[in-house]
């Protein structure tokens, strides 16, 4: 998205798609045309909460998805549901697809917005992540997504994830 408009319209500059255009790689402009797809939609963006996930080992637990394009690992969580706040959202997310209850719900460690076309009926969504400290666990995946498993810093740094600095901001969350 650029700064510069043309009158009342928005300007998104994106790489060719010539085959011959290696510099800039797939995922990178994948995740471009992603984003244009859902900035230009005029469906409604999607409140998310998500929850990092941290044991008394220091390891993080991801959740692996994948499309016809591309796989990525990300943080536990989900949409919130009508008349839910943050905190309610995120322990019933945990619940279903981890199994956890009974969390404590750390501090807000980062928002962002994203764009794509990924989830029917939304062009993005509002993201909102939570520091969730636990014991040790064995992490069993109960519900969406292919797997589940622990991580290092160092592993996270060697997987796509979404958002696809995820190591980044983990190593600058406080408190982590």
């Amino acid at each position: 998205m650029q700064q510069r408009t043309l009158g009342a319209t928005r300007l998104f500059v994106l790489p060719s798609t010539s085959p011959a255009n290696a510099a800039v790689p797939w995922p990178e402009r994948l995740r471009w045309f992603q984003e244009l797809a859902g900035r230009a939609s005029p469906l409604p963006i999607r409140e998310i909460v998500r929850a990092l996930v941290v044991d008394d080992e220091g390891r993080t637990v991801l959740l692996r998805y994948a499309s016809e394009y591309e796989e990525w690992w990300t943080t536990p969580g989900g949409g919130r549901e009508a008349g839910e706040d943050d905190e309610h959202a995120l322990r019933r997310e945990l619940r279903e697809e981890l199994g956890l209850e009974g969390v404590s719900v750390g501090p807000r460690l980062w928002e962002l917005e994203y764009w794509n076309l990924d989830e029917p009926g939304f062009s993005g969504a509002r993201s909102r992540v939570y520091l969730v400290r636990v014991p040790a666990f064995e992490a069993r995946l109960l519900s969406e997504g292919l797997e589940v498993r622990w991580f290092t810093l160092d592993e996270v740094s060697a997987v796509p994830t979404r958002p696809h600095d995820l190591a980044e901001r983990i190593r600058s969350a406080s408190g982590w």
